[in-house]
């Protein structure tokens, strides 16, 4: 995405009126052939024979340089994710001491960008000798066709030199014309990555219905509900019907790659859905607004989201929520003993990457602080458990259940504690949720002072 966004740059210099420039200077072509034609008559015929020539040789090779265009950008793709994807582990890199190895198949990549780039530079300046090539191939043709005509009496001298000045102009449009399609090719994978970016589903808030703030129940509907990240690609979910009613638990299990985040991110109102509607507490879930969503629905990620700030900003989103029930909340799980412990304390500050000093499950929980401050009555629960330790487990396990009858939830989760607090469970086949039938015995998961946590 980084490398799409420079983009940018490359459609602002196509449209900084030099086309406009060349169209008109084009425009005049036809002029020149007409006064070539009055003066020297059937003569005509040698400029646009070339010119024909020059545009069919023209074409040829801008579609050749597109190719190397193409290659360029997937070739440079693949390496900027590479060296993105191995900045953003590179402990774990580091952990195997497999930098050597690393750098080796950045060389690799670094060598397929290089020929790429040689590929484009030999397609760009071929492109370019083939004109000044033309540009002599017209003077030698018209002075040769010309003096035959002089010499034989049909053509003035002075007739011949108007002619060769004319055909001269004629090539100039014509060779700022070619330097515009060869930048049309750039111009064009440009367009189709800026594209790409603005296919990026938008949350759009509609007005409510009704009037004033929306009391929070926790009751969500999902009807008919159809989703796709491009109009073109088939649905990653399709015909989706979900009842969850107040104070009520459920879980939602599929294979790796089934749909079930995208699920809670339309649900959560992150995504907006192309067919169907999440009615949030009686609204649709587009209708509010962020600061008032929150208190309705609470997303806890697998992945905890910290941002560059303190600790403090990180559980008060920056002053948006109340600092003493934000701290409450904190000491439930715990986070206030393990930011004890930290030199700075609540104004320990966090950069939002892996070279922050906290672990991986004080980020987890810290994250969960933010999200339940608000105190929302629809929380979903997106496998955020494989980020704790033994210890923080226990403590996320012990508060939902706790708030499992004050609230409504929605379980993603592998582990069967967790899976256990639901009611009710749904499998993700096919873009489709399908409710399990569950045994008896299905659901005796062992108590949960047995597991020592």
């Amino acid at each position: 995405h980084l490398h799409r966004m420079s983009s940018v740059g490359k459609l602002k210099d196509f449209y900084n009126g030099y086309s406009a420039t060349v169209l008109i200077e084009l425009a005049f072509v036809p002029l020149f052939f007409i006064l070539i034609a009055y003066i020297g008559g059937i003569i005509v015929a040698v400029p646009a024979a070339i010119l024909v020539l020059f545009t069919l040789v023209s074409i040829w090779k801008g579609y050749g340089l597109r190719g190397a265009l193409q290659r360029r950008e997937t070739v440079d793709d693949k390496r900027f994710n590479f060296l993105i994807e191995a900045l953003e582990g590179v402990h774990t890199v580091k952990s195997f001491a497999l930098e050597k190895f690393f750098a080796r198949r950045y060389e690799a990549m670094e060598e397929d960008s290089t020929f790429a780039n040689y590929k484009v530079t030999e397609a760009t300046s071929g492109t370019f000798n083939a004109a000044a090539i033309f540009s002599n191939i017209m003077v030698a043709s018209v002075i040769s066709v010309g003096a035959y005509f002089v010499l034989g009496g049909a053509l003035t001298t002075g007739g011949l030199i108007a002619i060769l000045l004319l055909s001269g102009r004629i090539m100039q449009p014509v060779q700022r014309a070619l330097s515009l399609w060869t930048q049309y090719q750039d111009f064009r994978l440009a367009r189709k990555h800026i594209e790409d970016l603005l296919m990026t589903p938008q949350h759009e808030i509609t007005p409510k219905t009704s009037s004033g703030q929306t009391l929070a129940e926790g009751k969500i509907s999902l009807s008919n509900v159809t989703f796709r990240f491009r109009n073109e690609d088939a649905p990653i979910l399709n015909g989706i019907d979900l009842e969850l009613r107040r104070g009520e638990a459920i879980s939602i299990s599929g294979a790796h790659g089934s749909g079930k985040t995208t699920l809670l991110n339309l649900i959560a109102g992150i995504y907006t859905a192309q067919e169907g509607e999440v009615i949030l507490d009686g609204e649709n879930i587009n209708a509010y607004r962020a600061e008032e969503l929150v208190r309705h629905v609470g997303y806890i990620r697998s992945v905890p989201l910290i941002f560059r700030g303190t600790i403090r900003d990180n559980i008060t989103c920056f002053g948006q929520t109340n600092e003493a029930q934000a701290k409450e909340l904190a000491a439930l799980v715990q986070v206030d003993k393990d930011v004890a412990k930290l030199p700075g304390g609540f104004d320990t500050f966090l950069t939002g990457t892996n070279t922050d000093s906290i672990t991986p499950g004080l980020k987890q929980r810290l994250a969960i602080v933010r999200v339940l401050a608000n105190k929302p009555r629809l929380i979903l629960f997106d496998g955020a458990d494989r980020a704790l330790d033994k210890d923080g487990y226990a403590t996320i396990y012990s508060l939902l259940a706790r708030l499992k009858t004050k609230t409504s939830m929605i379980l993603v989760s592998d582990d069967r504690n967790i899976y256990g607090l639901a009611e009710r469970h749904y499998d993700l086949v096919d873009g489709t949720l399908r409710q399990k039938t569950i045994g008896a015995n299905a659901n005796n998961v062992r108590p949960y002072k047995e597991l020592r946590l």
